[in-house]
C-alpha cells in the first residue's frame, strides 16, 4: 500500500550511456529538436519546449531551423543549446546537476549581437524549473513540464502515423528524464507521508538491520576465503556501486570478485544474490578453460575488455548456497593455469591480446 511501484528499464538507463549529466542529454536535445535531423519527429521537440513557454508556434517558422551545442560566445562563454530560425533565436540553459550559475547575461549579448534582426527567446530547462531572479528575459521550464508536453504531442504522433524505431528511441529518452531528473512515480501521497512520519524509529532500525545483514555475511565469506586460500593475496570487501568486491592476486594473475545481497539492490527487492567475477591477464588455453568452468558452473559468460579478458554471473535465491559457491569458484580461479604460466608482463607491456 505505501511501497512505490518500479520505475520502467529504457535503454537510455543503462549505466555510462547518459546518467544525470548534461552534456550528453544536450547533445540528444539537440539531435531531437532538429526538424531535420533524421529522425522522422519533425518539429515534435521543438513545439513542446515553445508551448511550455507559452510561445505561440502558429506565428513561427520552423523552416531551416539549426541547433547547435557548445557554440563559444565572443567572451568564450558556452551556451548549452542555441537554436537558430529564420526570423528567431532560441537560447537554453540545460542545468541538471548544478545550480545556475552561467554567465546568463553574456549569452543574452551575444545573441543580440549576432542575431539583432531576430525575435531572441530565453530558456532555463531544468529539474525543477527555477526561474533566476535578477535575469527576466530567462523563462523557467521544468523537465516535468516539458515531459508532459512531449509525451502528449508524441501521443498524438503515434496515432497519426505507423511506429518508427525514433518514436520509440523518443519515448525511451523522455521515460529516461522522467526517472532520473523526477520520477513521477516517486511523488509521495499524504498517507505514505503520514505512515514515514508515524513510523521514523522503526524504519530506521528496519535500515540499520539491513546493513548488519549485508555486513555479517561479507565477514563470513572474507573469513572463508583467507582461511581456505591462504598463498593468495586477498582483499577485504569494498563496497562499489551497490556491490562488494574483493580484489586477489597469484602472481601477475590478477582476479576480481563481485558479491550483491538482495539489501545492496535498492532498484530490485527480489530475493536475488549475484555472483561475478573477471580475471586477467590469461593467455588464449586459459581463456578457454575459464569459459568452461564457468560454463560448467552455470554462469552467463561474457567479455569485458575494460575489466579483464571474460567474464561470468549468477544469480541465487539461497543465501548459505551463493557463499558456497562463491567460495569453490574462488579456490578453482587461482588454481585456473594449471602447470602454465600466466601471460608474461612483457606481453603485457607491448600491449599484446591474448583473445
Amino acid at each position: 500500500m505505501h511501497a512505490f511501484p518500479p520505475k520502467e528499464m529504457t535503454f537510455f538507463s543503462v549505466d555510462g550511456i547518459i546518467g544525470r549529466y548534461e552534456n550528453p542529454t544536450s547533445d540528444l536535445l539537440r539531435f531531437f529538436m532538429c526538424p531535420a535531423g533524421g529522425h522522422e519527429l519533425g518539429t515534435l521537440f521543438l513545439h513542446s519546449l515553445f508551448a511550455c513557454l507559452h510561445i505561440d508556434c502558429g506565428k513561427l517558422s520552423f523552416e531551416g531551423v539549426q541547433v547547435r551545442t557548445r557554440l563559444k560566445t565572443d567572451d568564450r562563454k558556452f551556451p548549452d543549446l542555441l537554436i537558430l530560425g529564420l526570423e528567431w533565436v532560441l537560447v537554453i540553459e540545460n542545468k541538471i546537476r548544478a545550480q545556475n550559475e552561467n554567465p546568463l547575461p553574456s549569452y543574452e549579448q551575444y545573441a543580440r549581437d549576432h542575431f539583432s534582426n531576430r525575435q531572441r527567446h530565453f530558456a532555463i530547462l531544468s529539474p525543477d524549473g527555477r526561474t533566476a531572479p535578477n535575469h527576466p528575459e530567462w523563462k523557467a521550464v521544468s523537465y516535468e513540464g516539458y515531459c508532459q508536453a512531449l509525451k502528449s504531442e508524441l501521443a498524438k504522433l503515434c496515432f497519426a502515423r505507423p511506429i518508427s524505431k525514433w518514436q520509440i528511441f523518443a519515448r525511451e529518452f523522455i521515460l529516461h528524464l522522467e526517472n532520473t531528473l523526477y520520477n513521477p512515480a516517486m511523488t509521495m501521497t499524504q498517507e505514505q507521508k503520514d505512515f514515514v512520519e508515524l513510523n521514523l524509529r522503526e524504519i530506521g532500525d528496519l535500515k540499520k538491520l539491513s546493513e548488519c545483514y549485508t555486513e555479517d555475511i561479507l565477514h563470513q565469506l572474507s573469513e572463508r576465503l583467507k582461511s581456505a586460500l591462504p598463498a593468495t593475496q586477498l582483499g577485504k570487501f569494498y563496497d562499489q556501486h551497490g556491490r562488494h568486491e574483493v580484489y586477489g592476486s597469484k602472481g601477475i594473475l590478477r582476479f576480481q570478485l563481485w558479491f550483491q545481497t538482495p539489501a545492496q539492490e535498492i532498484n530490485n527487492f527480489d530475493r536475488q544474490y549475484i555472483i561475478s567475477v573477471w580475471v586477467s591477464p590469461l593467455t588464449q588455453a586459459q581463456r578457454e578453460r575459464g569459459a568452461g568452468l564457468l560454463a560448467r558452473k552455470g554462469h552467463e559468460i561474457g567479455e569485458a575488455p575494460e575489466h579483464g579478458d571474460w567474464v561470468g554471473t549468477k544469480h541465487f535465491v539461497d543465501c548459505r548456497e551463493a557463499v558456497d559457491a562463491l567460495y569453490e569458484l574462488t579456490k578453482e580461479v587461482v588454481e585456473l593455469w594449471g602447470n602454465e604460466p600466466p601471460i608474461s608482463t612483457a606481453d603485457i607491456t607491448n600491449n599484446v591480446n591474448p583473445a
